[in-house]
């Protein structure tokens, strides 16, 4: 069977399952098949699904399945790095009015992906605790930096105070990078210690 045929008959089965049953219903049927696609890197496959998703919530009013289902599609074309296509689908969502939080958290990336050149990225933050160990916390909306100073900067600007290590990737020669960095407010009367980690390799 090929992978048009195997489309065909989800979209199928999809139509089937709206008609007897829920949007809701509907929509997990389909992200079921998307995942399962997407496991086997068929993304184009999935993007094409997606596609039929946000036409078929159109079609019934469904405006918070269809903002997700655009949500997908940003990321998807992202994903493959159709920078155009995605741009095109975050117009369109715009020109539409949709919102929610996915579609929302969705374009917050997308633009700041493509508002900034650089080839750094931040993949993972580390907090240190009472006990002087580093614990994983949440990393924001991917977005993509020129040098360290600027993530830097970036982390005393949205970081809350404390000592953090944030891993980078640089997209450039495919290496990570390790920096530790304090985001503590010192009031004007404090008296401090700086202890400065090298490390050797």
């Amino acid at each position: 069977m090929s992978t048009e045929d195997t489309i065909q008959i989800i979209i199928r089965e999809a139509k089937e399952i709206l008609a007897k049953q829920s949007a809701e219903d509907f929509l997990s049927f389909v992200e079921s098949k998307t995942s399962e696609l997407e496991k086997s890197d068929q993304v184009l496959e999935s993007i094409i699904l997606w596609h039929f998703v946000s036409e078929t919530m159109e079609t019934f009013e469904e405006e918070d399945y269809q903002a997700y289902a655009y949500s997908k599609l940003i990321s998807r074309y992202m994903l493959v790095d159709n920078y155009t296509k995605a741009e095109e689908v975050y117009k369109e969502s715009m020109d539409k009015n949709l919102s929610n939080f996915h579609l929302e958290t969705v374009r917050t990336i997308f633009a700041g992906r493509k508002q900034t050149k650089g080839n750094r990225e931040i993949i993972k933050i580390h907090r240190m605790d009472i006990f002087g160990d580093f614990e994983l916390i949440p990393a924001s909306p991917t977005i993509y930096f020129e040098n360290v100073s600027l993530i830097r900067r970036y982390a005393h600007n949205n970081l809350p105070p404390g000592t953090f290590s944030i891993v980078i990737l640089n997209h450039r020669n495919n290496t990570k990078e390790e920096i530790e960095i304090s985001t503590e407010t010192l009031s004007e009367f404090e008296v401090i210690s700086i202890n400065e980690k090298v490390r050797m390799s």
